[in-house]
């Protein structure tokens, strides 16, 4: 069963005793038994409206996506004009644009939209111009009742960008046969210098003529689906077009929320619906424009979503380089700013220093302070920073550079006093870091009178060397030597041994 095709029932057909010639289809139901016919029967049906579910022509869907684009300034739609029978000329009609200090029109569309245009409308059947500017259509949709009747209704798109200006634009145009014309509707969109917001706009163009004919109260609609990105949206708005869409003929669903009382147009008009959707926008939004009623009519237009989102801002990293000494206390301080200078507060940095990723908050200064390790071994190290960006600003990085030295040592050697018969004589002194702390099981060396000596110090950071063979009694220089290692530098250190009789 094909989908598209209106289910044929007894509310799809024409009862009442109008003059009026419908459509008819003919069926005839055959019984059959060894290829005999054994009963038959006959059935015609009236269609009460036209056989295809949603268009006139079958394959074609109620609305198509028709523009996408992102502007910095606004979206602007104007309707002006009044209706022209099919019998007149539609007249000259004024559009004022109005754009803002340092903005510029990016992209614009004039919707002309029809009645009764018959069974050979078509996208070139009017002459129109804009600012004496011939105007090439871009996009034609049509409907009609009753399976291509004479009473089609539709819509022809112009793109208008390069014709429009800043201020009175005037469309001229000339229509002939026996189309009635709606007032014509302007959509032009513009970008903003400077504008902290982006606009994401998805239009949807289409033309569905929704009704009830042969008294019968009957439920028609047109479905559409516009996709948008919903992602940090901080408003959403939805614009549902029609014409002749009086109040209480039609009902909007957007997203499971009902309008009952969408329009408050008549018979002539061209009518918008403008509905705040920031609480429903989703990605995929479902959209139904319902005619109920037993008389009349209207056709479904275009439909504009505009998604409102900040603009994110570009972002700084300053991290100036440090340089430390081992085994001490020092920090590396992050700044996060916009281009502007501001200082970002609660944003997430990312700081990675000897492999390791330490994850740190920044505060109202924009800053994050990384305490840098105590033991790291001395030598220069790269820094990483990274910021992953937000709903409000964009992502950025930027390296820095920790060089940690070696760290000096204090050696204690102080002079000292020996007599000259006593066989060993002990020497002691002590070593700690930088830190004032001890420093247990170092090698240390002392020279004196040509003669080397070896030493550890204890638990207690002194080390004490066996003085044997300086006998003979006189003044002595000692030179105490620390060589060092990865985290220490060198240290050498000389003291006066006295020895007497």
């Amino acid at each position: 069963i094909d989908p598209t095709i209106r289910p044929l029932n007894e509310s799809a057909k024409y009862t009442g005793n109008s003059s009026t010639v419908y459509n008819t289809v003919d069926y005839k139901v055959q019984v059959v038994y060894d290829n005999q016919l054994i009963n038959e029967s006959s059935y015609q049906a009236t269609i009460l409206y036209n056989g295809y579910l949603g268009k006139d022509t079958y394959g074609q869907t109620s609305l198509e996506p028709f523009f996408n684009g992102v502007i910095t300034g606004d979206v602007v739609i104007l309707t002006n004009g009044t209706y022209a029978s099919s019998t007149g000329k539609y007249a000259l009609t004024n559009f004022t644009v109005a754009l803002p200090e340092n903005s510029n029109i990016v992209n614009a569309f004039m919707y002309v939209t029809y009645a009764y245009g018959g069974i050979n409308d078509n996208i070139n059947m009017f002459n129109v111009a804009l600012n004496d500017n011939k105007l090439t259509p871009v996009y034609f949709a049509r409907d009609a009742s009753n399976l291509k009747a004479n009473s089609g209704s539709g819509v022809i798109v112009y793109d208008v960008t390069q014709y429009l200006i800043n201020g009175i634009n005037v469309l001229d145009l000339n229509k002939t046969g026996s189309a009635g014309v709606y007032p014509t509707t302007l959509v032009y969109m513009y970008n903003t210098t400077g504008s902290k917001l982006q606009k994401e706009v998805y239009i949807s163009n289409g033309a569905d003529l929704l009704g009830s004919y042969g008294g019968l109260a009957n439920t028609i609609a047109a479905y559409s689906l516009i996709n948008v990105n919903s992602a940090n949206a901080i408003n959403a708005t939805a614009y549902i077009f029609a014409n002749g869409a009086s109040d209480g003929r039609g009902t909007v669903v957007i997203n499971g929320v009902n309008e009952t009382h969408p329009w408050n147009g008549n018979a002539y008009s061209t009518d918008l619906y403008t509905k705040d959707i920031t609480s429903t926008v989703k990605d995929s939004n479902e959209i139904s424009v319902i005619f109920s009623g037993t008389s009349g009519s209207f056709t479904a237009l275009q439909q504009i979503i505009v998604v409102t989102k900040i603009i994110p801002v570009a972002t700084a990293i300053t991290a100036p380089s440090v340089t430390t000494v081992y085994n001490t206390n020092k920090n590396l301080v992050v700044t996060l700013k916009d281009i502007d200078g501001n200082a970002i507060e609660g944003a997430k940095v990312t700081v990675t220093l000897n492999g390791k990723a330490t994850v740190l908050t920044t505060k109202a200064n924009g800053q994050v302070i990384l305490a840098i390790p105590a033991n790291l071994v001395p030598k220069n190290y790269d820094v990483t920073i990274n910021y992953a960006g937000d709903d409000t600003h964009i992502k950025s990085t930027a390296t820095s550079k920790v060089v940690v030295k070696k760290a000096s040592v204090k050696l204690t050697a102080k002079k000292a006093t020996f007599k000259a018969k006593k066989k060993t004589k002990k020497y002691t002194v002590t070593l700690k870091n930088n830190k004032g702390k001890v420093m247990k099981k170092v090698k240390l060396t002392l020279k004196v009178k040509g003669k080397k000596y070896t030493a550890k110090t204890n638990s207690k950071g002194k080390a004490t060397f066996n003085l044997k063979k300086l006998t003979k009694k006189g003044k002595y220089t000692a030179t105490i030597t620390y060589k060092g290692d990865k985290y220490f530098n060198k240290l050498t250190k000389k003291a006066k041994i006295t020895v007497k009789k």
